[in-house]
């Protein structure tokens, strides 16, 4: 667990909510390189209106270069809210590739938490990425598979406790406002750890 002055960093890689025209650039350059340029979708299909509207961007950065980016709708405010954790992609292969997964990951259930939303949903088709989800709370809804391109999707879900924190100030920048929860909420654990340590020792 570490901190940054312009962001987040999770296992060495710096998480951002893309907060200037550039960082999402940069999130709209990784999304088209992963998934237009390496698995071939149309470009329609990749990139939609949610993107300026309904959507934070969260993008990685391995010493300073972007390496990911994944984006978080939250779809209803009513009743503790619902997200959703979507778009994710990567540049690296290979050990940096699951960094990357991991920092983005533990970056969505951050801000999740953050912004007070209770539930998060989803769709997997691949049991390993079901293993993966599974770690951050994530369960198979025993409701019918969602087909796409003749796979088939399974709806998955996470409930988050975000511990009655109030909603954010919509006055704040909400990048910096953050990164400074997330500072004090790092400094919190650590001090939990060492308490924990020193009792036991």
């Amino acid at each position: 667990m570490s901190i940054s002055k312009s962001g987040a960093v999770y296992h060495g890689v710096e998480v951002r909510l893309a907060s200037t025209l550039d960082e999402l650039v940069k999130c709209m350059n990784l999304r088209a390189a992963a998934f237009i340029g390496r698995e071939g979708e149309p470009y329609h299909e990749e990139f939609d209106g949610n993107d300026l509207s309904t959507a934070t961007h969260l993008l990685a950065l391995e010493n300073g270069v972007p390496v990911g980016t994944m984006r978080v709708r939250i779809l209803e405010a009513s009743d503790g809210g619902v997200a959703t954790w979507q778009r994710f992609a990567s540049t690296p292969k290979g050990r940096l590739a699951s960094k990357v997964l991991m920092a983005l990951a533990e970056a969505a259930r951050d801000y999740t938490i953050y912004k007070g939303v209770g539930c998060v949903v989803g769709e997997v088709a691949d049991e390993r990425l079901l293993r993966f989800w599974q770690r951050f709370g994530f369960r198979r809804v025993d409701e019918p598979p969602v087909y796409y391109n003749g796979v088939a999707y399974h709806p998955i879900e996470a409930r988050f406790d975000h511990g009655g924190r109030p909603r954010p100030d919509p006055g704040e920048f909400e990048a910096q406002a953050f990164y400074a929860w997330r500072a004090s909420r790092v400094r919190r654990e650590l001090k939990d750890e060492k308490d924990g340590a020193m009792e036991a020792a």
